[in-house]
């Protein structure tokens, strides 16, 4: 496989009580999390950050304010 094939490798956000969402990039995670953060209007405490997962391997999570 080429490099910038590996780099399109889909990335899973994964979030207790949320179905998964599949994204292409960082970027893409993060906006994804932080629009479905404003649409349930649930403060730190009680909305769950998010892992990321690829191939089957966290590579890294996502903070109640979007960051990476």
């Amino acid at each position: 496989m080429e490099p910038a094939q590996q780099n399109r490798l889909p990335l899973i956000v994964r979030q207790a009580g949320y179905p998964d969402i599949m994204v292409e990039t960082l970027a893409d995670a993060s906006r994804r999390y932080c629009e479905r953060r404003d649409q349930t209007g649930l403060g730190a405490s009680t909305f769950p950050e998010a892992t990321l997962i690829r191939e089957g391997i966290v590579v890294g999570r996502i903070s109640y304010n979007g960051r990476i």
